[in-house]
């Protein structure tokens, strides 16, 4: 049933949970990966042609991104809607990955498809209280296609906030990820000064957090993963683009920089 099959492209992190849980809704799911993907309860291909793609409803893309010479890389991702342009225009498709502003649309105008973008909140340390099902931050190119993509998550009983403009949605995950690696180096910034002036970091922490609109977070072992040190930049790329002050964010990176010097 083509309104109840859909392609998850990109079974790493975010893609291989995403594609289980639509399955376990008791959807036809067909799981497309450049490398070869084992151990799902869904069938799984590395040769886009292998998939019937006239039976498909619906593409997740859920492929990696990066930074290429510290600049947003969105090739995977581009690289998925060329191959939907040629094989199957009419149905809908849908970006997870993150993105900088502004490449939703420019992709649909390109490829003539039309696209929404909901961007990932998967958390694997917890999918239990962060995994597919939560409150995510849904956009599209125009009406038509942003009612079809909420009509694709309500079937699948995953809650939305639907904004106005697609770009609202691309910008809402680079700056989810750039304020919480902000806070996080600036707890590590009041870690060093603690540690200069031996008080217990820990307990200071404790104080401050009992006020009602604060809340500092722990200071560990310096900023990691891939989500925040790329969405910092990718913010830091926009920033630089549209011409405001970049202070602020590098800054930041710089002191988780140092940070990490500093506990070495």
């Amino acid at each position: 049933m083509r309104d109840k099959s859909v392609v998850v492209a990109g079974l790493g992190t975010i893609g291989k949970p995403v594609a289980k849980y639509i399955h376990e809704k008791g959807w036809n799911v067909y799981g497309y990966d450049i490398k070869k993907v084992e151990n799902t309860n869904f069938p799984t291909t590395t040769e886009w042609t292998d998939i019937p793609h006239g039976e498909v409803g619906y593409y997740i893309i859920a492929v990696w991104t990066g930074l290429r010479e510290n600049e947003p890389d969105i090739t995977a991702v581009e690289d998925v809607i060329s191959k939907i342009s040629e094989t199957n225009k009419d149905a809908l498709t849908i970006i997870e990955s993150t993105i900088p502003p502004g490449t939703t649309r420019k992709l649909s105008e390109k490829y003539g498809i039309k696209i929404a973008h909901c961007p990932h909140r998967y958390w694997s340390v917890d999918p239990i209280h962060y995994g597919v099902r939560q409150v995510r931050v849904l956009g599209a190119v125009d009406e038509e296609t942003l009612q079809k993509a909420l009509d694709f998550y309500q079937q699948l009983d995953i809650p939305v906030h639907v904004v106005s403009k697609v770009e609202i949605a691309e910008l809402s995950k680079v700056v989810e990820n750039a304020y919480r690696y902000l806070t996080i180096a600036f707890a590590e910034y009041v870690k060093m000064i603690c540690d200069k002036l031996n008080i217990p970091f820990w307990e200071l922490r404790q104080a401050v957090n009992t006020k009602w609109n604060v809340e500092l977070p722990e200071a560990r072992r310096g900023i990691g993963g891939h989500c925040l040190p790329k969405d910092i930049r990718y913010l830091l790329s926009l920033s630089q683009r549209v011409k405001v002050p970049i202070e602020i964010l590098n800054g930041a990176i710089e002191i988780d920089d140092e940070y990490k010097k500093h506990i070495a």
